[in-house]
């Protein structure tokens, strides 16, 4: 073979590989599946053997057929109890919360939708003062109830609790930036805000105080719990919590075969999230002190608009089935 003949068979076979891949991450982008997840939770109170949670993370804005017509028809026959969103339901670059609106307006499940904020959303909960804000009461409007307080399911006496992770970090964090830049849209001054914070905070710990060890408590957060909290929740002062649902990491957005996520945003740890332990990425971690399932979400996200695709990374709405220990 010629060499002008080799060169354009090499160059003609790497086309065909790049519009295949492009090909297929357009469309495997466009598609979802469902994950069942069985979890197992010691203390479950049996009358809540086999209680489903669907689990719908990070859409950014994102719709599957018009109007979200085949996310909601696969949800639709689906059989669950109650939907836990763990934030980033609108994307950054145009803030369109329709998306997210087409859904929930088309679902009624029994136990009613829970709803968090993540990290590119309006914040729909000052968790420093415990105020609604008025995106979050938009969101009440159309059926979501946030988690400014604890919520209780009930069954025949029996309880299992939802709740945000309520740390202290989170709440100063929150107070700071919304004083530097106002994102909450309500606006106290110090001392004010100082006072609504000694109102909230008492009024949540007397709702903990009345959690008892018969009783479930499952926490629904957008940011993951890092690895050492959950195999040492007293390590990060943290409430002894059953379960933590949470999303965020996009299952690392970007994955290869045989290496799974190459990176997912948690400074903290080593390599500053490069390589991580692919067992913290998504799925379910059963550390020594806590179980945390991290959902890899439907959507994508990032500060590059060209970049902003999964790749081999097919989005996920997560079933999980609660079981007590035989």
């Amino acid at each position: 073979m010629r060499p002008s003949s080799r060169l354009f068979a090499i160059a003609t076979s790497l086309v065909l590989l790049v519009g295949g891949l492009v090909a297929y991450t357009i469309f495997d982008n466009n598609r979802f599946v469902v994950i069942h997840q069985n979890v197992t939770i010691p203390n479950l109170p049996s009358q809540f053997e086999g209680y489903t949670i669907l689990q719908i993370s990070d859409l950014h804005s994102k719709s599957f057929g018009k109007n979200q017509s085949e996310l909601i028809s696969m949800i639709k026959s689906l059989d669950y109890d109650l939907v836990a969103v763990t934030g980033d339901v609108q994307n950054h670059l145009n803030d369109d919360l329709q998306p997210f609106f087409d859904l929930v307006d088309s679902i009624d499940p029994r136990d009613g939708i829970l709803l968090t904020s993540g990290n590119v959303d309006p914040y729909f909960v000052d968790f420093y003062t415990g105020q609604v804000t008025p995106k979050g009461k938009e969101m009440q409007s159309h059926g979501c109830r946030l988690l400014d307080y604890p919520v209780a399911v009930e069954r025949n006496g029996a309880r299992i609790w939802f709740s945000e992770l309520f740390d202290d970090r989170r709440r100063e964090n929150q107070w700071v930036r919304r004083r530097s830049t106002g994102p909450l849209d309500v606006h106290y001054d110090p001392a004010e805000a100082a006072a609504l914070h000694q109102i909230y905070q008492a009024e949540i710990d007397s709702i903990f105080k009345g959690i008892t060890i018969r009783d479930t408590l499952i926490g629904i957060t957008h940011y993951p719990v890092i690895q050492n909290v959950l195999d040492d929740p007293a390590h990060g002062g943290m409430l002894p919590f059953d379960l933590v649902l949470a999303g965020h990491y996009h299952g690392g957005q970007i994955r290869f075969p045989f290496l799974g996520a190459i990176y997912v945003p948690i400074p903290s740890q080593p390599r500053s999230g490069l390589f991580p332990d692919q067992r913290i990425v998504s799925g379910l971690y059963q550390g020594n002190g806590m179980q945390q399932y991290i959902s890899r979400g439907m959507g994508a996200g990032g500060p590059v608009p060209l970049m902003m695709f999964r790749f081999l990374n097919t989005p996920e709405i997560n079933l999980l089935t609660l079981h007590a220990s035989k």
